[in-house]
């Protein structure tokens, strides 16, 4: 009982910390003139099913949902499958397991449908 408590506890401090420490990230770091760092959109032209995952992640801590979804809308899933990876590795069981491998596809198709609306140029 007291380890599942610790366990409990550690993922909450966990969480809370990531969100403490983005949400204090400054605005001109995110939208800052650093450049173009992907890769693939310097090799292709069109951003890669990543981009706008930093910038999206910043919105959605600072409660600014649609302008998060705008930059990427992957970033729910990427936060449920982190967030169900982080719970499996805590409490394994085997509905954690399929949880997280159900968060994991459901990632990996919003990936594959924002690649495909990048390069129809609709995103």
């Amino acid at each position: 009982m007291f380890k599942i408590r610790s366990n409990i506890a550690l993922l909450i401090i966990i969480a809370v910390a990531v969100v403490v420490i983005v949400f204090h990230i400054p605005a001109g770091w995110v939208y800052g003139d650093g450049g173009v760092v992907c890769l693939h959109r310097e090799l292709f032209g069109i951003g890669c099913p990543l981009c706008g995952m930093t910038r999206a992640v910043w919105e959605m801590v600072h409660f600014n949902f649609v302008k998060s979804f705008g930059e990427n809308f992957n970033v729910v899933p990427v936060g449920l499958a982190a967030m169900s990876g982080m719970v499996y590795y805590f409490f394994p069981s085997r509905v954690t397991k399929r949880l997280g491998i159900v968060m994991l596809c459901l990632m990996l198709a919003g990936f594959v449908v924002v690649y495909g609306l990048r390069i129809a140029r609709l995103y």
